[in-house]
């Protein structure tokens, strides 16, 4: 529903960390599939779930699309963010 999207689409980047998955999507509809989840407390939001295609990050262990040009293939930009912030 849009009064629910509305709401959470505020913390869009911080869902995969509150949920603790790799990816959030936030659509208007959802098809019918096997792996869909329908929320009995919130009516009209349903929940799909499948695996992330990606590389499992070494450190956080989130799933990421990994890039040719990528400095570190074993760590999420965000983990490779925080190791040269911390100057590891």
């Amino acid at each position: 529903p849009k009064e629910i999207i509305d709401i959470v689409s505020k913390y869009k980047e911080q869902l995969k960390f509150i949920f603790i998955v790799s990816r959030v999507d936030l659509v208007n509809e959802l098809s019918a599939s096997e792996n869909v989840y329908v929320s009995e407390v919130l009516p009209g939001v349903k929940i799909f779930t499948e695996k992330h295609p990606g590389i499992k990050c070494e450190r956080c262990w989130h799933y990421f699309n990994a890039t040719t040009n990528a400095v570190d293939d074993l760590n999420c930009q965000r983990c490779v963010d925080h190791l040269q912030a911390a100057g590891e």
